[in-house]
């Protein structure tokens, strides 16, 4: 935005974190207020589903995977809410808490994306795990856990965490 001043000069004025072009701009002109201006979410109640999500959900914008080996996909933000609202649902139906932790291991697919952000939106912590994990990295990895979202190919998958 510029701005004339009384004296004939006309200086710039960026009024939010993203308008600056480099670092060295952003890191000289930064303020809390104005890195909260970005968000609808404050320091004491942001929600990262929210922001990335559910705010959007009146756009044109959606979430695509590009793939090398079969067509890209892509969802609408409106989809990726409603479904991330259904497996949110679900989780508190199940009996998780805030701060449980969920375990995802997914490809990308709606299927990642709607447990991933459900997770955050019920107040859980999204744990996205590597799709090629083997069953013993998977059993480091199951402690304080309470749910695995995945799509099983082997019986070896859901073992390490059977005996919680």
């Amino acid at each position: 935005m510029r701005l004339s001043l009384k004296e004939g000069r006309t200086i710039t004025v960026k009024l939010k974190l993203t308008d600056y072009s480099s670092y060295a701009d952003a890191q000289a002109n930064f303020s809390r207020a104005g890195l909260w201006a970005l968000f609808d979410g404050n320091e004491h109640a942001l929600n990262i589903a929210t922001e990335c999500i559910d705010r959007h959900v009146a756009s044109d914008r959606r979430i695509t995977v590009l793939r090398k080996s079969s067509s890209d996909a892509s969802w609408s933000m409106r989809e990726v809410a409603d479904w991330s609202n259904r497996f949110a649902n679900f989780l508190r139906q199940k009996g998780l808490q805030k701060g449980d932790r969920v375990a995802i291991m997914l490809e990308p697919s709606l299927e990642f994306y709607f447990s991933l952000f459900g997770a955050m939106k019920s107040g859980a912590v999204a744990v996205p795990l590597y799709t090629l994990f083997g069953p013993d990295l998977l059993r480091r990895r199951r402690t304080r856990r309470r749910v695995l979202a995945a799509k099983p190919k082997s019986s070896w998958l859901t073992a390490p965490f059977a005996a919680q």
